[in-house]
Order: structure tokens, then sequence, then C-alpha cells
């Protein structure tokens, strides 16, 4: 019988075989801000010009 760990990276492997999913990175949260329909985030100069 392998060992647990042998085990382990054998069904790792097999899974990377088979899907995409060890090549995918999340979405660029800025390039998501940009894309979004709500009011746009302020720099910290324009909060600090805001708020005075």
């Amino acid at each position: 019988m392998p060992d647990k760990k042998d085990l382990l990276v054998e069904v790792a492997a097999a899974c990377q075989a088979v899907t995409d999913w060890h090549t995918r990175r999340p979405a660029d949260p800025s390039a998501a801000q940009s894309r979004s329909k709500g009011s746009p985030r302020l720099s910290a100069e324009d909060a600090a010009v805001h708020s005075a």
C-alpha cells in the first residue's frame, strides 16, 4: 500500500492532468472596480479635499 503522502501527490497530479484549475487566477480587482456602475473610489488626496 502506498504512503498517504504519495497517494495525495498522485491524486493531485491526476486532477491537474484533467482540469485547468491550477492555471486559473482570480479576476483583477482594479479592472472589476473600473467596470462597476457604482461610485468610483476616491484617492487619499481627493478624500482629504472633500472632507475638509
